[in-house]
């Protein structure tokens, strides 16, 4: 089942999948939105096991895939309003600096092709 917020802990970006890891804050993610380029982002959290199992798929199956991570393991973070996560992992896929679509977390957790269809729906 997915998770629900959890316990307080501390919020950041990383890149991941065999590139470095570059922490940024909600301004450096206003700008990316306001560059326009498509991107993935996918909130997790340091507590939730589909957010472990989505990161392990994407370094082990997809070492090229190109994935931002907000980690919201802090319960008062306001991007859990601001974006209307309700549980982690949730992905989005952003271009033209909207959101263009959204897949959360089922009962058997998020799959990288799950987050990759979302370009494609568009």
């Amino acid at each position: 089942m997915p998770l629900l917020r959890g316990k307080p802990r501390r919020l950041h970006l990383n890149r991941r999948c065999g590139m470095k890891t570059t922490r940024i804050d909600t301004e450096t993610l206003n700008r990316m939105r306001l560059e326009g380029k498509g991107f993935y982002l996918v909130f997790t959290a340091a507590w939730c096991g589909y957010c472990a199992a989505l990161k392990r798929e994407i370094e082990t199956a997809y070492p090229a895939f190109e994935l931002f991570e907000f980690d919201l393991s802090d319960e008062e973070c306001p991007l859990w309003d601001e974006y209307g996560v309700q549980v982690v992992p949730t992905a989005l896929y952003f271009r033209g600096g909207k959101e263009l679509s959204r897949k959360a977390a089922s009962l058997t957790g998020l799959r990288v092709k799950d987050v990759k269809a979302l370009s494609s729906s568009q």
